[in-house]
């Protein structure tokens, strides 16, 4: 194949030389004077030109080894899905999307990806760090396809050879500072070498064994061998490439790995009386787990259960009834009024994204609106509030024959909504046009952490996040709240028998939060399944 490409090759020169020998014997002799943006552009048109310097996805197959202290490893499946950034200002950190994964033996033992926003492995969403890090010390190639746009520095450095093959070389500095440094082959451009510092030392990438398909001007290497300070780490054999062809967001997403649940539990007790606590998520994907053991039996041993709000059908059919109710502005006020026309081009956008008209939302009231943006994306991604972990609590009261009991009516509930601002109203509503399209992101990481009793993350996610965004509304959703239903708890723990509340997991965390709260009241309250709890 590479000799194929050699002829043609010859074969253009030729017809050039036919044409005008002068201008061919010209390149020859100036090859050494030639500017470092010449050579980056003679190597971009060797590569395949336009097709090759603004692509928009790629996906390509082969296999590959890996250099370990045991031996060679051969991987007899190696695969990568790009889509490609319209822009790039960092050489070495992630940028569009990518998808890289590995079968050794039969099954998949690597597996990185990129979505755009967060990066995954095999277990799930990677910590930011970690994912830095490790893109830090891989991204760097496709540098060399922005290198003659505004704001890149070139360099050229004195000539070297690369296997036998003379060499110009160029150094490439993007906008933030991050050097990179490419070798092309004096005698027809191709990219032999790029090279780079990296947190394990300076990374070298050697490119080999090019080939094309039929019609395509798309330059394939086939052989990609990585170094990292001199030392061969694995090499990449690319056997076919795929130019172009559609591919979907969530090919680059990673659910997280599927643990046992485990969230957190507390108990408070008092001489005569134990009560549960417990943080729920009011959206949940069907069939998502939820309950332990720990949780289960403290349902049993309880008389009592209490919500925050009636959880019957009759109930929820109330609450529906209630935000369409206040929810509903007047003929003469829709929605579009409030807004710029900017604002209504966003709104636009965004419902068209998830499949909403803007007749669906002309009469809501702007906080109405802002909870549908930012429901319709959750809601898309297979999240119910039917499934919520608080129905699932009532459904078990029930069949239990358990007293169900509410901290507040669902008239409470929407007033405090509709009750809020002109100002917040709007603010909700424009961060719900911004953020749609992060809120899947979000309820993700908020599921994971929440199953995992991971406190501290769910705390950062909810109600750091929102005290300092929405500090009138952090107040009236958590503060007050969390005040009268401290004060219906200290009554209830003044009887006698066992109780079982579950409330959004929000409303537990912080100095605000119903455990602090109870603390601070004198009750002793622990964390089911910690040292020290008694109750195991």
């Amino acid at each position: 194949m590479r000799s194929l490409s050699m002829s043609r090759l010859a074969a253009m020169i030729v017809l050039v030389l036919c044409v005008s020998s002068a201008s061919a014997a010209s390149d020859g002799v100036a090859a050494g004077t030639l500017t470092p943006q010449e050579i980056v552009a003679r190597a971009q048109a060797a590569a395949g030109g336009e097709t090759w310097v603004h692509p928009r996805t790629l996906l390509m197959r082969g296999h590959a080894v890996f250099y370990t202290p045991q031996g060679p490893e051969r991987h007899e499946r190696y695969e990568m899905w790009r889509v490609y950034p319209a822009q790039k200002g960092a050489a070495h950190a992630a940028d569009g999307k990518v998808r890289i994964e590995s079968w050794h033996e039969g099954k998949r033992v690597r597996l990185v990806t990129f979505d755009g926003q967060r990066s995954y492995t095999m277990d799930g969403p990677q910590p930011p760090s970690e994912a830095d890090r490790q893109w830090s010390e891989n991204f760097g190639f496709g540098v060399i396809r922005f290198a003659l746009e505004p704001g890149f520095r070139l360099e050229r450095l004195a000539d070297d050879t690369v296997e036998g093959r003379a060499v110009h070389v160029v150094r490439i500095t993007d906008p933030s500072g991050q050097a990179t440094t490419f070798s092309m082959a004096q005698d027809d451009f191709a990219i032999l070498r790029l090279g780079f510092d990296t947190p394990r030392g300076w990374h070298e990438r050697l490119y080999s064994d090019f080939f094309r398909k039929p019609g395509v001007s798309w330059v394939q290497p086939g052989r990609v061998r990585l170094y990292y300070a001199g030392v061969i780490q694995n090499e990449i054999f690319w056997t076919d490439f795929e130019l172009d062809q559609p591919m979907t967001d969530d090919r680059f997403v990673v659910p997280a790995a599927r643990r046992a649940p485990n969230p957190a539990l507390f108990v408070a007790r008092d001489a005569d009386s134990t009560m549960y606590l417990f943080g729920t998520l009011h959206v949940l994907k069907p069939g998502d787990a939820w309950s332990t053991p720990a949780i289960e039996s403290a349902l049993t041993r309880s008389e009592e259960i209490w919500t925050e709000v009636e959880l019957s059908p009759v109930g929820m059919a109330g609450a529906q009834r209630l935000m369409r109710e206040r929810g509903m502005a007047p003929d003469d006020e829709p929605l579009s009024g409030r807004l710029t026309p900017e604002q209504a081009q966003r709104l636009d956008a965004t419902l068209r994204t998830y499949g909403l008209s803007r007749q669906s939302v002309e009469r809501m009231r702007p906080w109405l609106a802002g909870l549908t943006l930012s429901l319709a994306p959750v809601m898309r991604a297979g999240y119910d509030p039917a499934a919520g972990v608080d129905r699932g609590v009532g459904a078990m009261g029930g069949v239990q024959g358990k007293k169900m009991r509410a901290l507040e009516t669902a008239e409470q509930q929407v007033d405090l909504l509709a009750g809020l601002s002109e100002p917040l109203q709007m603010q909700m509503l424009l961060g719900s046009i911004d953020e749609a399209a992060r809120g899947v992101t979000m309820v993700d990481a908020l599921a994971a952490a929440w199953s995992q009793g991971d406190l501290e993350t769910l705390a950062g996610l909810v109600n750091d996040d929102m005290r300092r965004t929405y500090p009138e509304l952090f107040e009236v959703v958590f503060v007050r709240r969390n005040e009268a239903w401290v004060a219906t708890l200290l009554q209830e723990l003044e009887g006698s028998g066992t109780d079982f509340v579950a409330v959004g997991a929000g409303h537990l965390l912080g100095a605000e939060g119903l455990v602090e709260r109870l603390r601070a009241e004198g009750v002793r309250v622990e964390r089911v399944g910690r040292v020290g709890d008694p109750s195991h």
